[in-house]
Order: structure tokens, then C-alpha cells, then sequence
């Protein structure tokens, strides 16, 4: 009796830990069913102290760059930044490095987490004009992003 508490426990505990779960924050409109996703606004300013996370994808349509994430947790609400560098490369088009930091809120959990993040990325443009175009690094992703501001 003993080995199969201790079997069917085992195997809850390997079952939680091998888990991905897909989440992408929404929120509810009050007026429709239809979800809208939160959009996050990228700042230029100092980078900082980032928890460990895995970038999926990455992609800019219009002024929102969507990246999507993977990271250990699970029992706390992370949180996601995306910080410009205020120094721009002289290229032409001109380069920008950016960083995404990751906050956990000492999440203890070990499920694995997957979530797609929005940002209105207008304050990393070259200039704020329509057709500026600025090629951003983000650390941790291994293509350069080509952004045209509209």
C-alpha cells in the first residue's frame, strides 16, 4: 500500500514538472467577450536586473514588437519591462540595442511558462516621423528587428 501512495505520488510530482502552460495575459472588455491583450509600453533608460527567460519568437507589426516568452514558475505573476538604450549607433539605419527584463516576484514554483508579451514600442524609434527606420538588437534573440515607425 505504501509503494503505491508513494508510485502515484512520484508520478503527480513528475506530471506538474514536465507541464507547459501557454498563458497570454488578457483582459475581459466589459462591454464584449472579445479579449483584447494588454499592451506594455517600451521605455529608453538603464538596463536592469532581469530573471532568467527564454525568448520563443519575436516579431514588430506596426509600433507593437510581440515577443514570446518562456520561463519557470507558475505560482506568482511575473512581470516584463522592455528597456531601449539611449545611445544610438551611427548606421544608417541607425541601431538600437534593447533588453527585456523579467521579473519573477521569487516565484518558487517549477512549471514551465510560456506567455506572449505586447509592447508599443513607439518611444524606441530613431524619429518619431512616419518611415523612420531603426534596427533593434534584442538581447537574447539571435536576429536583428527592423522597425519602421508609423
Amino acid at each position: 500500500m505504501k509503494s503505491l501512495i508513494l508510485i502515484c505520488t512520484c508520478h503527480l510530482i513528475f506530471t506538474a514538472c514536465a507541464t507547459t502552460k501557454r498563458t497570454t495575459k488578457m483582459e475581459q472588455s466589459s462591454n464584449t467577450n472579445q479579449p483584447t491583450s494588454e499592451l506594455l509600453v517600451a521605455q529608453i533608460g538603464k538596463s536592469a536586473v532581469s530573471e532568467s527567460c527564454t525568448i520563443q519568437e519575436a516579431s514588430i507589426n506596426g509600433n507593437v514588437l510581440r515577443v514570446t516568452v518562456s520561463y519557470i514558475g507558475g505560482c506568482e505573476e511575473h512581470q516584463f519591462e522592455l528597456i531601449g538604450n539611449p545611445n544610438i549607433s551611427k548606421s544608417l539605419p541607425p541601431i538600437r540595442s534593447i533588453e527585456l527584463v523579467h521579473k519573477s516576484n521569487s516565484d518558487s514554483c517549477k512549471a514551465k511558462m510560456e506567455e506572449t508579451l505586447r509592447f508599443n514600442i513607439v518611444n524606441l524609434a530613431y524619429k518619431q516621423e512616419s518611415g523612420s527606420v531603426i534596427k533593434l538588437n534584442l538581447n537574447g534573440w539571435k536576429e536583428q528587428l527592423i522597425y519602421t515607425f508609423e
